[in-house]
């Protein structure tokens, strides 16, 4: 008898139970978020970065949820040349949200994601990161469908190496920390 692997199963139970799950859609808005950069053009850069984030969700109030973002990040400063500052990420991140207390709800998030960046004068036209997510933050339904989120995320990112062609080759590795404040409104169907 040929036995099936149990990630099949584990995955159709998933995808099954979202189905009667609650579907959102939101953006939020960082500003003001402190990057510290080891690596880049500077060896310890610290620079505030404004992001937007548009997200699709399942999941029910008070339970788990699922997450999907695309964001576009704004730097203050150039991370590897002199006029390259925008980076677009794609994120995938899990919530527990609590029980509603007063139509609050406190939650935690973990996420990881992919990010690219357009950079000249180096071994490639673009570089790629690897990043990871962790967060808190509370959860208001200001009425049937909409909800009010803010919270504070730390974002782990880990840029491609890259050679910078001079008299010489250098390899360089650049990665940051951030701590993100966010607000945003979120749309449940």
């Amino acid at each position: 008898m040929n036995k099936k692997p149990p990630y099949l199963l584990l995955g159709l139970l998933l995808f099954c139970s979202t189905l009667n799950a609650q579907i959102y859609i939101g953006v939020d808005y960082m500003i003001g978020a402190i990057n510290v950069v080891s690596g880049g053009v500077d060896t310890e850069t610290s620079n505030p970065t404004q992001t937007a984030k548009i997200k699709l969700g399942v999941g029910e109030d008070g339970g788990l949820k699922y997450q999907f973002t695309t964001a576009y990040i704004n730097y203050d400063d150039a991370i590897f040349d002199n006029k390259n500052t925008t980076q677009y990420e794609v994120s995938f991140d899990l919530i527990k949200e609590f029980e509603k207390m007063y139509d609050v709800s406190a939650l935690l998030k973990l996420g990881i994601g992919s990010g690219v960046m357009s950079i000249d004068n180096v071994s490639r036209a673009e570089i790629y990161s690897l990043l990871y997510t962790a967060g808190i933050g509370l959860s208001y339904q200001a009425s049937e469908h909409f909800y009010v989120v803010g919270g504070l995320d730390f974002v782990g990112r880990s840029w491609q190496n890259v050679e910078y062609e001079t008299a010489v080759s250098n390899t360089l590795s650049t990665s940051s920390t951030s701590l993100s404040p966010y607000a945003g409104i979120n749309y449940k169907f």
